[in-house]
C-alpha cells in the first residue's frame, strides 16, 4: 500500500488543529510595543488576536494574506474494491502589525497562541 495518500490526510487533517492565531509583542520603529500577529482559516481571526491583545482598539500598520488550497486524498478497501475519494480544503494564512490605541502591551506577554 502506497503511502502517499496516507501522508496527503495526515496534512490535510494537521491542518485543520492547532492555534488559529498567535501574537509576538515586538518594538516598533517609534520605540513603542507592536503586535506581529499571525492567523490561519480566516482574515476574522487577526482582527480577533488584534482584539484580543488591545482591547481599547488598535491601528493596523500593515497586513498581508495568502489563499490556496489543498487535496486531500484517501484510498479507501472494502470487500467490494477499493475507491479514491478527494476533497478540497480551503487555506488561509495571514500577518497582521498592529499598535494598540491606549497603553502598550507589557513586556512580560511577549508570546501569545489562540
Amino acid at each position: 500500500m502506497s503511502r502517499a495518500p496516507f501522508l496527503a490526510v495526515l496534512i490535510g487533517a494537521a491542518a485543520c488543529y492547532g492555534p488559529t492565531s498567535s501574537a509576538r509583542a515586538i518594538r516598533g520603529p517609534d520605540g513603542d510595543w507592536w503586535w506581529s500577529i499571525r492567523c490561519r482559516k480566516s482574515v476574522e481571526n487577526c482582527w480577533d488576536e488584534a482584539s484580543l491583545q488591545c482591547p481599547s482598539g488598535y491601528v493596523v500598520a500593515g497586513q498581508d494574506s495568502q489563499t490556496g488550497a489543498v487535496v486531500v486524498s484517501g484510498t479507501r478497501y472494502s470487500s467490494s474494491g477499493a475507491w479514491t475519494n478527494a476533497s478540497v480544503v480551503p487555506t488561509y494564512r495571514g500577518n497582521m502589525l498592529v499598535k494598540c490605541t491606549q497603553g502598550a502591551a507589557p513586556p512580560e506577554t511577549v508570546t501569545s497562541t489562540h
